[in-house]
């Protein structure tokens, strides 16, 4: 046998792994939902029922808890927006600064709403923006506010390398208030 003969029985074995390989890469994501939606799973000798091993937990854990706890506590006291802000501040600046522009655009889609510039919140904020501009609703410093600090909101939301203080933070939120105070006035 040469080598030629080698090379093609090698790749006369390996052509239907390779075909097969190549057809559950093609269908990898159909393979993911179907397996997220299986309930039991049965090879051979294993097998591996999943709904009712779901069902029996679900059922000793109800009976476990409600024999050691059998007082129902009241659920958790609604925090404030504010509340969550401080909270966020603490743990992560970043993510505080990012949240808290949610509010700007809030106020700018109720103002929008209200202005008659969108028929519902699902109209773009910037357009929004440019249209109150557009229509002196608001003066341009205030439309170049609201585009630098979603700027701003858009690079920490993007970067993994940029961190900022605390101290930046509560400033650009602060800024945040006043901006969203200011639609929420329109």
């Amino acid at each position: 046998m040469n080598y030629l003969e080698l090379i093609f029985k090698l790749l006369d074995s390996l052509a239907w792994p390779i075909v097969v390989a190549i057809g559950i890469f093609i269908v990898r994501k159909e393979l993911r939902s179907l397996l997220r939606s299986l309930s039991k799973l049965k090879y051979k000798e294993f097998e591996a029922d999943f709904a009712l091993k779901a069902e029996k937990l679900a059922t000793e854990a109800t009976k476990i808890l409600h024999q050691n706890n059998p007082v129902k506590l009241p659920p958790p006291r609604a925090r404030s927006a504010e509340e969550i802000l401080n909270e966020l501040i603490a743990i992560s600046p970043k993510t505080a600064v990012i949240e808290s522009f949610d509010y700007v655009d809030q106020a700018i889609r109720q103002a929008g709403i209200r202005l008659g510039i969108a028929k519902d919140e699902f109209y773009g904020v910037r357009n929004m923006v440019n249209e109150m501009e557009n229509r002196n609703i608001i003066p341009e410093q205030v439309e170049s506010l609201f585009f630098e600090m979603r700027r701003t909101r858009d690079e920490l939301s993007h970067s993994m390398e940029i961190e900022i203080a605390k101290k930046d933070a509560e400033k650009f939120i602060d800024t945040a208030r006043l901006l969203a105070s200011f639609f929420s006035k329109l």
